[in-house]
């Protein structure tokens, strides 16, 4: 409903409007603020206090990569993609290591 009022008929321009709204209060409020790597991914406006929370890590998706982009456009980054409880295979943590 509301992509239909504001006549946005991609998610991720929906989101990008959802995510300047939601930095814009917590940075109005001296708040940290972490996003999933879908926001960084799909072009959310974010600010450098982003943190780039990286946390896919099956078929079509390397943590590794997206953390190094994170890193290299000014962002921080947090590897999540290996601690899931529910699906130790998608670790990468060596590889993390091994990279920085």
């Amino acid at each position: 409903m509301f992509e239909l009022i504001n006549f946005w008929f991609r998610t991720s321009e929906l989101e990008s409007y959802w995510m300047k709204k939601v930095i814009n209060m917590t940075e109005s409020n001296n708040f940290k603020y972490i996003v999933w790597e879908e926001s960084f991914s799909n072009g959310a406006p974010l600010t450098r206090n982003a943190v780039v929370q990286v946390w896919k890590g099956w078929t079509g998706f390397h943590p590794p990569s997206t953390i190094r982009s994170a890193i290299q456009q000014g962002y921080k980054a947090l590897l999540s993609a290996p601690w899931y409880f529910d699906w130790p295979e998608r670790g990468y943590v060596s590889t993390f290591l091994v990279i920085y």
